[in-house]
């Protein structure tokens, strides 16, 4: 697998209406590019940048074409003059340590391509695509042999990493108040992180897609579904799981509502349904029962528990404000 990803900051000056159309087309290309097989545009809160995207490709070839893809030149028309800084990465967990030269090489080839009509970018097509990954990959080969690589993909080397399987990185994240810090390889996702690797099983893993907001949690006071975001793009955040709310032995105001409304059956979505709660209460989007159906639509419930949910929330809304 080979992740894209970029981060970046939009210039103030820039209105909301063309930032939120710049997100769209970010999340447009990870929808209409075939080779995407998943894809991430959310907040980043690593204090560095405003937002990031990943992109997820199976190999060289898909990643070439996922460059050359017209959605992806869209985005880029797009999201480009907006930014006021942002900078890019590609990793892989192939293990082979040829392979983020290769991916490299393939990306400065595309961009050392000819300009399209529009002056700004290259024209990729198929063919070009695939002849760039034919060349890279050649190159890699030669370079197996003893030949020193040119001095092009000595440096690209350094702007791409191979990362073996199963001992990547060390991402660090304050979560319900204690640092913890875990080592894994970059394409596991901030649900599997809490659940496997440090065992705060309440957050719950439903559908495994971002459709049914059982495993919300919230990163940096927002609400986010972790099974669409990886943990390595978490890096420095403070993160709060439904085991975190409570104060010892004393609940937080969402849960006691919970208990007092009834509004859970099987209890399957209810962490991520208190966790999004209190999220819906902070942000202020709890004013009537309309306004909080609204704002937790993004939580599903196989039980149809809506209306006790909908009473929970208001009845936690006005123990807040007290």
């Amino acid at each position: 697998m080979i992740y894209h990803g970029s981060r970046f900051t939009f210039e103030a000056k820039a209105p909301p209406e063309q930032r939120t159309k710049a997100l769209e087309s970010l999340r447009d290309q990870g929808r209409n590019v075939p080779s995407v097989t998943s894809f991430l545009v959310g907040r980043d809160h690593s204090g560095e940048y405003e937002w990031g995207a990943v992109f997820v490709v199976e190999d060289l070839a898909a990643y070439g074409e996922f460059l050359a893809h017209p959605a992806s030149r869209h985005a880029h028309r797009v999201v480009q003059p907006l930014l006021a800084a942002s900078t890019s990465f590609d990793l892989t967990d192939d293990p082979d340590p040829e392979t983020g030269a290769k991916i490299a090489e393939v990306r400065q080839r595309l961009l050392d391509a000819p300009a399209d009509d529009d002056g700004d970018r290259p024209v990729h097509t198929r063919r070009a695509v695939l002849k760039a990954v034919a060349v890279s990959a050649a190159g890699a080969a030669v370079a197996g042999t003893g030949v020193a690589a040119p001095a092009a993909a000595r440096t690209a080397t350094a702007q791409a990493y191979a990362v073996a399987p199963g001992a990547s990185m060390e991402v660090a994240m304050t979560i319900n108040g204690r640092l913890r810090k875990v080592v894994l390889e970059p394409r596991v996702t901030l649900l599997d992180t809490l659940r496997e690797r440090l065992g705060l099983t309440g957050t719950k893993k439903g559908c495994d897609r971002g459709e049914c907001g059982a495993c919300t949690v919230l990163v940096d006071g927002e609400r986010v579904k972790s099974c669409l975001t990886l943990a390595v793009m978490r890096q420095g955040a403070e993160i709060t799981t439904v085991e975190g709310l409570a104060r010892g032995e004393d609940l937080h105001p969402v849960q006691e509502a919970f208990i007092r409304n009834d509004a859970f059956q099987c209890g399957a979505c209810t962490p991520g349904q208190i966790m999004s709660a209190v999220a819906c209460i902070n942000e202020g989007h709890a004013g009537s029962e309309a306004e909080i159906r609204e704002w937790m639509s993004g939580n599903l419930c196989r039980c149809a528990a809506y209306q006790n949910i909908v009473a929970a929330v208001a009845d936690a809304a006005k123990e807040v404000r007290r």
